[in-house]
């Protein structure tokens, strides 16, 4: 039942596994209300604000562990490289990743590549 304010009541809310359709209008809820909790929850309609709250610190904790696996998978990848083949010079690491690309996928530039030096 909701109250006079329109709040949800815990009665009223979903318990226990975010619905898929929870999770998207609770990450649109954050893009659109950053962490105003009470109004990500009047967004969702199906969780208390305490519920999205909770959700958010997961979800923050979750994507820190992700990007901290990530850069520690590749610290590792390059060690193991390097135990194998010896150590890498940076424009044999670019070139790993694709002829002329630097690690951010940019180009990598030459002077021989202007206009001056083609004919």
């Amino acid at each position: 039942m909701k109250t006079a304010k329109n709040k949800l009541t815990p009665e009223d809310s979903n318990t226990g596994r975010w619905t898929q359709r929870e999770h998207k209008a609770f990450l649109l809820g954050i893009k659109l209300y950053g962490k105003d909790w009470k109004n990500i929850s009047e967004y969702i309609g199906t969780r208390t604000s305490d519920q999205v709250r909770s959700h958010a610190q997961k979800y923050y904790l979750r994507i820190a562990n992700v990007k901290k696996y990530r850069e520690e998978a590749q610290d590792f990848v390059a060690k193991e490289f390097e135990l194998i083949e010896g150590p890498r010079s940076h424009q044999d690491q670019a070139t790993q990743y694709g002829e002329g690309m630097t690690f951010s996928d940019v180009p990598l530039t030459s002077p021989f590549d202007s206009t001056e030096y083609k004919k």
